[in-house]
């Protein structure tokens, strides 16, 4: 052993990595000598840019060795050795859930929940998951989805739509608070909570339209019946419950009841109810030659909003009847795709005027569609009372012949009868769809083609009928001068 003697390693000593445990690529060793005299020693160097999956193992290795030759050619081998690199991780995961937008002001009304996870640490996430730790609402609402895989860095963001719901508008605010959670080499990594608030600008409020029933108004004697007819209606965007009628100036000399509600249900927005009381005119009352009553609405509403008081109304008597009514016509499409899609319309008739309106029913004015005309349904009523509304419907099955790009437009108009005998119309009223597919037909092409064919067909009988008319012409001279 020449090293062992204290004799030179000759030419061709080196160092070389035998394992790596890295997921890059090593570069080339540097030596700055490759012979080695007895008692020397020689540092090599080699560089290595450690890679995402490198800190994700949570180690890298790397196992070298030395070798040589003795300047006779013997071979030296020296031990492996091994460093291993602690590579440190520091995994991390943010949250910002956000709502769009944070304000709302009726049932309906659509919220986009946004969800921003981002990996704060040096490790690469998986299995991402989104858990709604608290949520206020009460309606449905979507699990979100925002991928698997975070590197490093990177930030995913993934929304979901919740519809807000009346018990949501009456409670004020929806809150959301979610969490985000993942895996970072083996190990569990969570955020912190973010919480989304929003908030409803609740308001309470109710109408009234008041107004008397009694035999003939223009001839109003002592023992006559008046009824008193208080139609609520809930103009405001919360729950209304026990909606009431609060009497104010009363001229009659008689007694008036309290008005009867009925087993009046709580009002959501939109929805009405109908308090009624009967009221035995005096012989005072005539004298006067004036019955006036005038009331207002109220109601219990959710807490923290302020109780509604609408505005006073006044039924007289004498008065002179003005029946009136109002049609609203509308649809909740947008766009006509294809035959065969039904269009669905709403009627909204609503007695404007001061006397009760009977027999009501829609014609429909004016329809482009070129399919079987909808024919309006409307509910059995006995009769509409001032303030009143009436909610109709119908259905239209759209044509192929209306796929024109052509807007779809229904007029209609509502009628009805006064407690004269008077008919009562409304203006009309136009639902229109304007996005209309458009989608070409091949009828007149093919008709056009098949035309022209048939032309073709009788010009070609043409020709060839005065073809053989020319030739048998030419054989019968031919026939009469071999006669000559």
């Amino acid at each position: 052993d020449r090293r062992a003697a204290g004799l030179p390693v000759g030419p061709g000593a080196l160092v070389e990595a035998v394992e790596a445990l890295g997921s890059g690529a090593l570069g080339g060793i540097d030596c700055p000598t490759n012979q080695l005299d007895p008692g020397e020693s020689l540092t090599c160097t080699v560089e290595y840019k450690v890679t995402q999956a490198d800190i994700d193992r949570g180690v890298i290795s790397n196992t070298g060795a030395a070798s040589g030759e003795t300047p006779s050619g013997d071979p030296v081998l020296a031990a492996p050795s091994m460093v291993r690199v602690t590579a440190v991780q520091t995994p991390g995961l943010t949250l910002d859930k956000t709502a769009t937008p944070d304000t709302a002001d009726a049932a309906g009304d659509e919220i986009v929940y946004s969800f921003r996870a981002t990996n704060t640490g040096n490790v690469t996430l998986t299995g991402l998951a989104i858990t709604e730790t608290a949520f206020s609402g009460t309606g449905v609402l979507a699990a979100a989805d925002c991928g698997s895989t975070l590197a490093p860095g990177e930030d995913v963001t993934c929304e979901v739509t919740y519809v807000l719901t009346q018990a949501d508008v009456d409670a004020g605010t929806v809150t959301n608070t979610a969490a985000a959670s993942a895996s970072a080499a083996g190990e569990a990594v969570s955020s912190a909570p973010s919480t989304a608030v929003v908030t409803v600008d609740r308001r309470a409020a109710l109408s009234l339209v008041k107004s008397a029933d009694v035999g003939d108004p223009e001839d109003i004697h002592a023992g006559d019946v008046v009824t008193y007819s208080f139609v609520i209606t809930n103009t405001g965007n919360v729950t209304v419950t026990g909606a009431r009628v609060v009497e104010g100036t009363f001229t009659g000399t008689g007694e008036m009841g309290t008005p009867d509600c009925g087993d009046a249900a709580p009002l959501a927005p939109g929805g009405q109810v109908t308090c009624m009381v009967v009221y035995t005119i005096t012989q005072e009352d005539v004298d006067s030659g004036e019955l006036s009553n005038t009331a207002t609405a109220t109601g219990d509403v959710p807490d923290g909003v302020q109780p509604p008081v609408s505005d006073g109304s006044t039924a007289l008597l004498p008065a002179p009847a003005k029946p009136s009514i109002t049609l609203v016509k509308k649809t909740d499409a947008t766009k006509v795709m294809g035959a065969g899609q039904l269009i669905a319309y709403t009627f909204t008739i609503t007695n404007t005027g001061n006397t009760t309106v009977r027999n009501l029913s829609v014609q429909e004015d004016a329809f482009s569609g070129r399919g079987a005309a909808p024919v309006v349904d409307c509910p059995i009523a006995a009769g509409l009372l001032p303030g009143q509304t009436l909610e109709c419907a119908a259905t239209y099955t759209v044509a192929a012949a209306d796929l024109d790009g052509k807007a779809l437009v229904n007029t209609a108009s509502a009628a009805g009868i006064a407690p004269s005998g008077a008919d009562v119309a409304s203006d009309p009223s136009t639902a229109r769809i304007d996005d209309v597919r458009t989608v070409p037909t091949q009828g007149s092409g093919l008709a056009v083609t098949g035309g022209a064919i048939a032309w073709g067909v009788v010009t070609l009988a043409v020709g060839l009928m005065l073809c053989g008319a020319v030739l048998l012409m030419v054989r019968r001279r031919r026939q009469e001068r071999s006669r000559d």
